[in-house]
């Protein structure tokens, strides 16, 4: 998605946790201007003051597109409550981590979003009996954002989670049904399509409607 936006002619400021990443340092080298690089763990917490000198003016969007799948359980046996916590601890209170430190910056945007990237698997309706620790902290990432529009809806900030569908990345495994330039692309329409509501909307990548 980045690299998507910045095809676009956008301005992004992309995080990275560890060492920056080869795709992330020849974007850099290709927009110089326009890809600023941000150092950030989500299961750290970054105060507005230190991200300022990296915030050139005011923030359009905000993209929560990391996250981790976590231990893959196919029963209750033997449950990792580590690795479950530290799923939760990066796929959901990672976005309100984030969402915290760069709100202040969305304050003189002329359509400020927030859009989270879900899973239906974590909707009651996909409810199965593995992956628990990916599952659990999608249903509490929407809930989060549910909590997130109603505290934001003073400032007219749109919020959304966005399914990117079954795509083709170490996450998704080889045999997704589309690529990651695909899948970034029609997010990026569907972002660009979303606007305000006192409530959170759930939409696929045509940007229908999906049921919570």
């Amino acid at each position: 998605m980045t690299q998507a936006h910045l095809e676009r002619g956008g301005t992004v400021l992309a995080t990275y946790r560890n060492a920056l990443p080869e795709s992330l340092s020849r974007l850099e080298d290709n927009y110089p201007k326009r890809l600023i690089p941000i150092r950030f763990d989500q299961q750290q917490t970054l105060t507005s003051d230190e991200i300022a000198q990296y915030v050139p003016g005011p923030l359009d969007v905000i993209v929560h597109n990391a996250g981790v799948y976590g231990p893959r359980n196919s029963s209750l046996e033997g449950l990792d409550y580590t690795g479950i916590l530290n799923t939760f601890d990066t796929n959901t209170l990672g976005v309100l981590r984030v969402s915290e430190a760069f709100l202040p910056f969305m304050k003189d945007a002329a359509n400020p979003k927030i859009a989270a990237i879900s899973s239906l698997l974590g909707t009651p309706a996909k409810a199965g009996p593995n992956d628990m620790a990916y599952r659990l902290s999608k249903a509490a990432l929407n809930m989060a954002m549910h909590v997130m529009a109603a505290n934001v809806a003073p400032q007219k900030i749109a919020t959304a989670c966005l399914r990117p569908g079954h795509v083709r990345t170490d996450m998704g495994g080889p045999n997704g049904a589309i690529s990651p330039d695909e899948s970034a692309s029609a997010l990026l329409t569907v972002i660009d399509q979303m606007t305000f509501s006192a409530k959170p909307v759930f939409l696929d990548l045509t940007g229908e409607p999906l049921a919570w």
